[in-house]
C-alpha cells in the first residue's frame, strides 16, 4: 500500500512512461493525475471495492497534456471520488488531449477547470455518466472551455455544476459545448454562463440535454462571437424569480450573439435581443425556427420587461414555433426610426401551427409610436393553423394585420381575442390573396365603448372565412366589415348591452355568404348591408335581429 497523502501521480515529460501494479498493490489518497508527456493513455476504470489498485482522494489536480509541445494523451476515469484543490486543465499548451469521466464517479475541481490554453488544438473533456462539481463556497470556481486556445466539452448522461462558465474566453480562442442525452449543465451564480466572451464560443443543447442558469450572455464583449442552439427535445431554464435583475437571456451584449431555436423548450424571465443599430452592425440575432419559448416577468417595476427585440432595419422577424407571453411586457421594434424599413412580424412564415399566446399578465408591443408600428402577418406561404391568441392579455401598437397572406397556401390561420383581451392595430385583412381561405378572426370586446374594423378579400377572392365579433357592456359599439370578394364566408356580429349599436357590412361582393347581425339592449340600433357598386350578388343569407 502506497499512501500518497494528496500528492499527484504524474507521468513525466517524454514518451514511453509505464506504471505496472500487481494484484495486491494499492495506491491510496492519490491527489490527482498528471499526464505531462505525449502519447500516453491511462485508464482508471477498475471497479468499486477492495480490488481497486488506485484510489483518488483529496488534493492536487488533474492535468492531461501538461507540457507545451507534447500531446495526444488520454485519461479515462470511472468509479472514483476526487476532490481537487489545485487548478485542473486539459491541453495546457499541448494538443489532442482527452479526459473522459465515466459513471459512478464524482469529481470536484474547486480551483477551476480549463480546457484548451496556450498554443493548443483539439482538447476535449467528455462527461459520460459522471458528476462534476466546479464550485467553491468561498471563491467562485470557473470552467473555461477554449481559454486562449481550442477546447470542447461534451456532457451526456451526466451532470456538470459550475459557479462560472465561459465558452470561448480570449486570445483568439474557440470553445464548444454539447449537452445531450440526459446531460445537465447547471451554472449557479448570476451572469456567469457566457458563450463568446472575447473569442468564439458555441453551445449546442441537443435532445435530452438541459441547461440551467440565472443569466445567459451570448456575445459578451466586443471581440466575442457566440452561438446558442436548442434542438428538439432540449431544455433551457434561465430564471431568477423575485430578484433584480430576474433571469435573463442576453443575445449580443457587446459582441455578436446568435440564438437559434430549432426545437426544445426554453423558459426565461427576460429575453434581450437589442444590439442592432440603424446604419451599423447587426450584433443580435434570434432565429425562432421551432420549439416552445416562454417569457414571464413581473408586470411592474425594474423587472417588467419580459422581452425586448430590436429588429434590424429592412428585416422581418418570424415566430415559427410557439411563444407563450405569460407576464410582463414584450417589446418589439425596428432599428429604423421612421416608416421606411420597418419590416413585418410573422407568426408562421412558411410553416404550420406556429403560435403566439398572450396570457392574462402579458403585454405585446409591436412599435413604440405611431411612426414605427410593425406589421403583423399570421400565416404566410405554405402555412396552416397558425394563431395569435390574446387570452385576457394586451397586444398593442400594431401596424397592418394580415391573416392568411398567400394564394392557395395560407389556409386556416386564426386571430382570437378572448376573455377580456385587448387588441389595438391598424387595418385587419383576413385573406390577402386568391384562395387564402378558411382563415378566421374572433373578436370578443367587453367593457365600455368598442370599435372593430375588419377587411376581407383585400386583393382577390377569400373563401370559407369565419369572422365573429362580439361586443358587450356599456357605451357605443361599432363594427364594420368589408367583404370585397369571396364565397361561403360566415360573418357574425353580436352587439349586447346598453348604448347605441352600429353594424355595417360594406362593399359586399360574392355569393353564398352567411351574415348574421344581432343587436340587443337599451339604445338605438342600426345595421347596413351595402353592395359594391355595379355588382350582382347571389345566394347570400342575411339575418338581422334587433331587440331592447
Amino acid at each position: 500500500t502506497w499512501l500518497f497523502a494528496g500528492g499527484a501521480l504524474k507521468f513525466g515529460a517524454g514518451t514511453g512512461n509505464v506504471l505496472n501494479l500487481n494484484g495486491s498493490a494499492l495506491l491510496t489518497n492519490v491527489g490527482g493525475i498528471v499526464l505531462a508527456g505525449a502519447n500516453t493513455t491511462f485508464a482508471l476504470t477498475n471497479v468499486n471495492g477492495p480490488s481497486r489498485n488506485i484510489i483518488l482522494g483529496t488534493g492536487g489536480s488533474i492535468s492531461v497534456g501538461d507540457t507545451a509541445g507534447w500531446g495526444n494523451n488520454t485519461l479515462i476515469i470511472s468509479n472514483q471520488t476526487f476532490v481537487g484543490t489545485g487548478a485542473s486543465a486539459v491541453g495546457n499548451g499541448s494538443s489532442n488531449n482527452i479526459l473522459t469521466l465515466l459513471g459512478n464517479s464524482t469529481l470536484s475541481f474547486a480551483a477551476g477547470l480549463t480546457i484548451g490554453t496556450g498554443a493548443s488544438l483539439n482538447n476535449t473533456v467528455l462527461v459520460n455518466g459522471a458528476s462534476v462539481w466546479v464550485t467553491n463556497s468561498t471563491t467562485k470556481s470557473t470552467i473555461l472551455v477554449g481559454n486562449t486556445a481550442q477546447g470542447a466539452l461534451i456532457i451526456t448522461n451526466g451532470t456538470v455544476f459550475a459557479d462560472e462558465f465561459t465558452v470561448g474566453s480570449s486570445g483568439g480562442a474557440s470553445g464548444s459545448v454539447w449537452v445531450q442525452n440526459l446531460g445537465y449543465l447547471v451554472v449557479t451564480n448570476p451572469n456567469t454562463l457566457i458563450v463568446g466572451s472575447n473569442a468564439v464560443g458555441s453551445l449546442l443543447v441537443d435532445a435530452g440535454g438541459s441547461v440551467t442558469d440565472t443569466t445567459l450572455v451570448v456575445g459578451y464583449d466586443t471581440g466575442g462571437t457566440g452561438t446558442v442552439t436548442f434542438l428538439a427535445g432540449s431544455t433551457g431554464v434561465f430564471t431568477n424569480p423575485g430578484a433584480t435583475p430576474a433571469g435573463r437571456m442576453v443575445i449580443g451584449q457587446s459582441g455578436l450573439g446568435s440564438l437559434i431555436m430549432s426545437g426544445g423548450t426554453v423558459l426565461a424571465n427576460q429575453l434581450l435581443v437589442t444590439n442592432n443599430v440603424l446604419g451599423g452592425r447587426t450584433n443580435s440575432i434570434f432565429n425562432f425556427v421551432g420549439g416552445t419559448l416562454t417569457t414571464s416577468n413581473a408586470t411592474t417595476g425594474a423587472n417588467s420587461i419580459a422581452s425586448r427585440l430590436i429588429i434590424a432595419s429592412n428585416n422581418n422577424f418570424s415566430v415559427n414555433g410557439t411563444w407563450f407571453m405569460d407576464g410582463g411586457t414584450n417589446l418589439f421594434y425596428s432599428a429604423s426610426t421612421n416608416a421606411v424599413g420597418l419590416g413585418t412580424v410573422f407568426i408562421g412564415n412558411g410553416v404550420s401551427n406556429a403560435a403566439v399566446n398572450v396570457g392574462p399578465l402579458g403585454v405585446w408591443w409591436l412599435g413604440t409610436n405611431a411612426a414605427s408600428l410593425l406589421n403583423l402577418t399570421i400565416g404566410s406561404g405554405l402555412a396552416t393553423g397558425n394563431q395569435l391568441l390574446i387570452n385576457d392579455g394586451i397586444v398593442t401598437n400594431v401596424g397592418n394585420v394580415i391573416i392568411g397572406n398567400t394564394a392557395n397556401q395560407s389556409i386556416g390561420n386564426n386571430l382570437t381575442v378572448s376573455n377580456g383581451g385587448w387588441f389595438f392595430s391598424s387595418a385587419v385583412t383576413v385573406g390577402n390573396a386568391a384562395n387564402a381561405s378558411n382563415n378566421s378572426y374572433t373578436v370578443s370586446q367587453d367593457g365600455t365603448g368598442h370599435t372593430a374594423t375588419v377587411t376581407t378579400g383585400r386583393v382577390s377572392d377569400v373563401d370559407y372565412l369565419t369572422l365573429s365579433i362580439t361586443q358587450s357592456g356599456t357605451g357605443a359599439k361599432t363594427a364594420t366589415v368589408e367583404v370585397k370578394s369571396g364565397i361561403n364566408n360566415g360573418i357574425t356580429i353580436s352587439q349586447e348591452g346598453t348604448g347605441n349599436h352600429t353594424a355595417s357590412i360594406q362593399n359586399l361582393m360574392g355569393s353564398a355568404n352567411n351574415i348574421t347581425i344581432s343587436q340587443s339592449g337599451a339604445g338605438s340600433h342600426e345595421f347596413n348591408v351595402i353592395n359594391t357598386a355595379g355588382t350582382t350578388n347571389s345566394n347570400n343569407t342575411i339575418t338581422g335581429v334587433q331587440s331592447g
